[in-house]
């Protein structure tokens, strides 16, 4: 989703109970009418910065949980180091969405405190977003080149390549998206938001939106058509959705075609094998964590979907006044902060040994409860195969 889209966002949950209080004083049906369905519409706003406020908070504790555990020594590798710049960028992500909503939905009369403060958050937010979606993508080809060609993957996917690939997305983030550091030179952000609230009555923000910056006969005409249409629409929609849509789906599709293959092939050679479990111990766990990386990509695909639909339609200059329109743009940073927020099931869901050490660290009676009720056959099973375990490449 654009940035612009954002700061549209938060400027409506800012400005709601002023727009509804200028335009109750007037006595039209056809402007009474307008009133009903924008206190609708702020209704919805509403309820969905409280779910936004809600998920940004849970997504914080769930992701600085997953990063304690991933830290540990008996899951640390250069998988658990990209896993871990994950969960780092989102949450980042989720904090810097947190006091705009929060101000938007309490204060509604700063209005150079709000810009402030979304001058602030709004670049770090899409530092953090770009991070994560780079981070996935790095991810993804690092379980693809393990399963499809693990021989070749020992030499390349090590400790010194992964940091030197999460500091070449780390600088590639933050140079992007210097322009959104300058934003609010660009415009007097107090007059802006104070026009909007005396032409109340109108939903779309002319001054922000893409059909608002044709290129014009000045100098300030032609920075904010760079800006809006080429930076905020082309590139960094082109950069934010085409690209990592165009990888993902295509290296997933070969994972798990990957994974049947090589699952039948191990059921077939471990009917001769004498220490059947022992043998298929090993693929399994490598299964688990390269299921732990499809579920999360496979959450930021679907995720992702609505607000590469939102920039799609500011591309093509749909209408923006109708109320569609603005659900599209609340739903779509509900669903960003939904893909912030759930990372942490899908660790619990897939990984064996990520459960194990958050138990024994986070739950330490029920870890210790659970492991007096083994029985010795389990006790010799899991001392013959920890070995094999801690040896398969990057087992989370």
């Amino acid at each position: 989703m654009s940035s612009l889209t954002i700061l549209e966002l938060s400027i409506k949950n800012l400005n709601d109970t002023d727009v509804t209080r200028a335009t109750m004083t007037s006595e039209s049906p056809v402007e009474y009418l307008d009133v009903s369905c924008l206190k609708h519409h702020n209704d919805v706003n509403m309820a969905f910065t409280v779910i936004r406020t809600t998920l940004a908070v849970f997504g914080v504790a769930a992701n600085m949980v997953t990063a304690v555990v991933l830290t540990n020594r008996r899951l640390w590798s250069p998988t658990s180091m990209l896993l871990l710049s994950l969960v780092v960028y989102d949450a980042i992500f989720l904090l810097a969405s947190i006091p705009p909503s929060v101000k938007g939905m309490f204060i509604t009369n700063d209005l150079r405190g709000y810009s402030t403060l979304m001058g602030v958050s709004y670049p770090i937010r899409y530092m953090a977003q770009m991070g994560s979606i780079y981070t996935t993508v790095t991810v993804t080809v690092e379980r693809f080149l393990i399963v499809l060609v693990p021989l070749q993957a020992r030499v390349f996917c090590t400790f010194g390549n992964t940091r030197k690939i999460l500091f070449a997305v780390l600088v590639f983030c933050i140079v992007f998206n210097i322009p959104r550091c300058f934003f609010n030179q660009l415009w007097d952000a107090s007059d802006q938001m104070s026009n909007f609230t005396r032409n109340c009555r109108n939903e779309s923000f002319p001054w922000i939106h893409s059909n608002s910056t044709d290129v014009g006969d000045t100098e300030s005409d032609y920075y904010y058509y760079l800006y809006f249409r080429v930076y905020e629409l082309y590139i960094s929609g082109v950069l934010f959705y085409l690209l990592p849509y165009a990888l993902i789906p295509i290296l997933n599709i070969q994972l798990l075609l990957a994974i049947k293959r090589r699952r039948v092939e191990t059921r077939m050679l471990s009917v001769r094998h004498e220490h059947q479990q022992n043998f298929t111990r090993a693929t399994d766990l490598e299964d688990g964590v390269t299921l732990i990386v499809l579920g999360i990509t496979a959450c930021f695909f679907v995720c992702c979907l609505i607000p590469a639909i939102y920039n799609m339609s500011q591309i093509v200059e749909l209408p923006d006044d109708h109320p569609f329109f603005s659900f599209l743009l609340v739903a779509s940073d509900t669903m960003l902060c939904i893909n912030a927020s759930t990372d942490f099931f899908f660790y619990c869901l897939w990984g064996r040994k990520f459960r194990n050490i958050f138990l024994r660290l986070f739950c330490p009676k029920r870890y210790f409860n659970r492991s007096r009720t083994m029985t010795s056959l389990n006790h010799s099973y899991y001392r013959n195969n920890r070995t094999i375990s801690e040896t398969t490449y990057h087992s989370v």
